[in-house]
């Protein structure tokens, strides 16, 4: 099963730390440079997708604080 992240360009290296920590297999893929947005692809099973949320949920936080 796969779940896609659309994800504003500079958020990509914070997903790819959190994805990495937490053991998930991904692929980026840039998706608009007009918008400036990639998808991220990550390889997962239905009992792993809260914590993606969870992951998406952070990367959020962490993005508003830096800004």
């Amino acid at each position: 099963m796969k779940a896609g992240i659309v994800a504003d360009d500079y958020k990509v290296p914070l997903f790819r730390a959190e994805l990495e920590k937490a053991g998930f297999t991904f692929e980026v893929t840039h998706y608009s440079k007009l918008q400036q947005l990639s998808l991220i692809k990550v390889e997962t099973t239905e009992r792993r997708l809260k914590e993606i949320e969870l992951i998406t949920k952070r990367v959020e936080i962490n993005a508003k604080r830096s800004n």
